[in-house]
């Protein structure tokens, strides 16, 4: 039995690490391409004093306005469900990517701490 219970533990623990590594290999494919090859028809980059910020709009133009803000290591992408719904109801999706993350500029000068 409690050899069943090692080779189970050891099992657990080399797919866990598989699936890291291979979340991790995902994300380093992902973060070499360009902004640009990532953006949408729906995307724009808005210009800041910070740097470009990436957000996502779709639905009518003159429809009620709904913004959407991701959480921690988010991005605008994760709303694209939600925004489709909103969008189907006549409401205009907006997501923005919150500087560092998802698509907008992230510049070395800038403080992205909670306080700045």
């Amino acid at each position: 039995m409690v050899r069943l219970l090692f080779r189970i533990a050891v099992a657990v623990i080399v797919l866990s690490a598989l699936a890291i590594a291979g979340f991790r290999m995902m994300a380093t494919g992902r973060e070499t391409l360009a902004v640009a090859d990532l953006l949408t028809p729906e995307s724009t980059l808005t210009e800041t004093p910070h740097g470009q910020i990436h957000s996502i709009a779709i639905g009518p133009d003159d429809g009620p306005q709904v913004l959407l803000i991701h959480g921690t290591v988010g991005w605008a992408g994760f709303w694209q469900d939600t925004m489709e719904s909103l969008a189907a109801k006549g409401y205009r999706a907006i997501a923005i990517d919150l500087p560092p993350l998802g698509l907008s500029e992230r510049t070395l000068n800038t403080d992205y701490s909670r306080q700045a």
